[in-house]
């Protein structure tokens, strides 16, 4: 499988005045195409909610016809299909807007392939890069307002008007500069299935959402409401942690549960009797930055159904309105401060074969005239705390606030973070007579890091990979092999000669007077963005010294540049935990679980190093070297 060519697909759009990328940026089995939608034949479109149903049969002629359609539904256009919430009304921003296709370019990622060849010619054109502003970053709803307003829809959920209530806000933001490259930077930290860019003259949505409002094919429907939403951890064990608490936690499957019920019943309406079905109930699925639990409905649709009608019945979807819904949607009405827009709406394609994809507009960025808005929101209980509320919406804005950051200026409050240019490895120890040492630790540890940053992880391509370079190797040498894992690319393997240790005896250490910040995700795996470590033993390796120390910020010994530290004291060894911010290197697994009795996770300070029988440094690499502390230390 192959990530899709989004710099050369870019090239080929940027002379397009309007086209629909819908794309599938962490593909699977089940989403394995993107498509590329350019030169509609014709927009079907309206602002006034009386015209919502004209277009949809509009829109479903030209399915007749042989032509896809492809584009969105605003939140708002749902006010069209209940009498309850219709009332003639006009907007500033299309309720309906649908190109007419004769058929899409789509890419196969199973094959890293395109079905057409007018695009082949740009896959050499990388797009130069260009960069953007983003100014006056802020909320459109005080904090203060948005308590009082959840005080307000707790007061109408004890009254019994509704069970759950999905309160909605935006961030809003002047924007300047390059739409393509806000995009390739939001959809490296939300490499999500349902991704989509529209560029029209009058407005740009950029939607990154991880769910899918329905899928149609063969007359076999699947809705899969998200509800259910927890940070992501800063390593393996702490997203298990994480994992297993929201997934038996009561609050977030009480939430859940009430839109399945919901959806079960809108399908009910479109679906033969006896078909609808409930399956993987309470699932949690990951993305880079939290975890989202989901549930799956289907059913199959009546003969007669038309597969436009789906939006008359199941419109907008539930998880992002509340239950019941009507009511619920009233709610909302009177308590959000302006329209929604494409914002949980709804944006997709069919094909002529009646076959067809929406999402729900969810973690979406309109763009139109020098400004922007991202929509935050979640669903109110009457058991919900306000405060976790409002700390969830900002979580849900943390993809947009990771991306942006190198580019915003000092009013819009975002703190910077690491990028996402950057590949993991492991350094291996081979020698022809012993061949790799702890090699299953190593891969091991490679297996949960690929999983941690979603990066591929292929087992037998790894082997493969490593066996090959070995053929090549010398006996009588000890070689350390640089296995290298990336997003984009099949396994990569480098390889030196393990030299003798180049410092006099006996081997020094140094603490480095740098803390680092033990929240630091990448500190926990063995990536490439490890310069401020190789930086730092460079510059000590010069002053004579085989290792350089650090301490967090709260003082406690981490680890070394390239080693694990330990200390032993009464013939026990300690070392610190992972958590104090260090690398879980694999010498330091296989001696803890060898040794397990005798050797001991501890916070350890400086005064523990001064003070105890014996120190240590070790890798898989050099294995377990005794060392000194420097005498010389600030």
């Amino acid at each position: 499988m192959s990530e899709f060519p989004i710099n050369n697909v870019f090239k080929f759009l940027e002379n397009h005045s309007c086209f629909i990328l819908l794309e599938s940026g962490d593909f699977n089995q089940e989403n394995c195409f993107s498509y590329i939608f350019t030169c509609p034949l014709k927009i079907i479109q309206c602002f006034k909610l009386q015209e919502v149903k004209s277009c949809l049969a509009q829109a479903q002629s030209a399915l007749n016809q042989g032509y896809y359609v492809c584009g969105f539904l605003s939140y708002e256009a749902g006010y069209a299909f209940e009498d309850v919430l219709f009332k003639k009304q006009e907007y500033d921003f299309p309720l309906f807007w649908m190109g007419v296709f004769k058929k899409p370019i789509i890419f196969t990622h199973y094959k890293n392939k395109f079905n057409s060849k007018s695009i082949k010619q740009y896959c050499k054109q990388p797009l130069s890069h260009s960069l953007y502003t983003i100014k006056n970053l802020g909320l459109n709803v005080r904090k203060k307002e948005y308590l009082n307003n959840l005080g307000k829809i707790k007061a109408l959920l004890k009254a019994g008007d509704s069970y759950q209530v999905n309160y909605t806000m935006k961030y809003k933001f002047d924007f300047q500069g390059s739409q393509f490259a806000l995009y390739q930077d939001l959809r490296a930290n939300q490499a999500v299935n349902y991704s989509a860019f529209i560029y029209t003259d009058n407005f740009k949505v950029l939607c990154f959402s991880p769910e899918l409002f329905f899928r149609v094919s063969n007359q076999q429907i699947i809705t899969r409401p998200m509800k259910g939403t927890a940070k992501r951890g800063k390593n393996f064990a702490e997203d298990e942690q994480i994992k297993k608490f929201l997934s038996s936690d009561v609050k977030n499957k009480a939430e859940n549960l009430m839109i399945v019920d919901l959806l079960r019943n809108d399908l009910g309406k479109i679906s033969e009797i006896g078909s609808v079905k409930t399956s993987d109930l309470f699932k949690i699925e990951k993305y880079k930055t939290l975890f989202q639990m989901t549930s799956q409905i289907s059913g199959r649709l009546n003969p007669e159904q038309g597969t436009l009608d789906i939006f008359l019945k199941l419109f907008p979807c539930g998880s992002i309105t509340g239950a019941p819904k009507i009511r619920t949607m009233q709610i909302i009405r009177a308590m959000e401060k302006e329209p929604r827009n494409i914002y949980t709406g709804a944006i997709g394609f069919i094909s002529p074969d009646q076959t067809g994809v929406f999402n729900v507009a969810i973690r979406t960025v309109l763009l139109r005239d020098g400004r922007g808005e991202l929509g935050v929101g979640g669903g109110i209980t009457i058991g919900s705390n306000s405060n976790l509320e409002y700390a969830e919406c900002k979580l849900k804005a943390e993809f947009f606030m990771r991306a942006i950051a190198k580019y915003s200026d000092k009013n819009s409050s975002v703190e910077r973070k690491q990028d996402s240019d950057f590949y993991l490895f492991e350094s291996m120890r081979w020698a022809s007579v012993s061949g790799f040492f702890l090699l299953d630790l190593h891969l091991e540890r490679l297996k949960k890091s690929a999983d941690f940053f979603h990066i591929p992880y292929n087992h037998q391509l790894i082997l493969d990979s490593l066996n090959r370079e070995v053929e090549k190797l010398n006996a009588g040498y000890v070689y350390k092999l640089k296995l290298i894992l990336s997003k984009n690319c099949k396994p990569k393997v480098n390889i030196v000669i393990v030299s003798a240790l180049k410092s006099n005896l006996p081997f020094k250490i140094v603490v480095s007077d740098i803390c680092v910040n033990e929240h630091n995700e990448f500190f926990f795996h063995k990536t490439s963005k490890r310069g401020f470590y190789e930086q730092q033993a460079r510059k000590y390796r010069e002053l004579g010294f085989v290792e350089v120390i650090f301490r967090n910020k709260k003082k406690q010994i981490t680890e070394g540049a390239i080693s694990n530290i330990f200390i032993k004291k009464s013939g026990v060894f300690y070392t610190p935990p992972v958590r104090a911010g260090i690398l879980p290197g694999v010498f330091r697994t296989y001696f803890m679980r060898k040794n397990n009795l005798r050797v001991l996770e501890k916070q350890l300070y400086l005064k523990d190093l001064f003070s105890a029988d014996e120190i240590y440094i070790a890798n898989s690499v050099r294995g377990l070297i005794r060392v000194y502390l420097n005498s010389a230390i600030n």
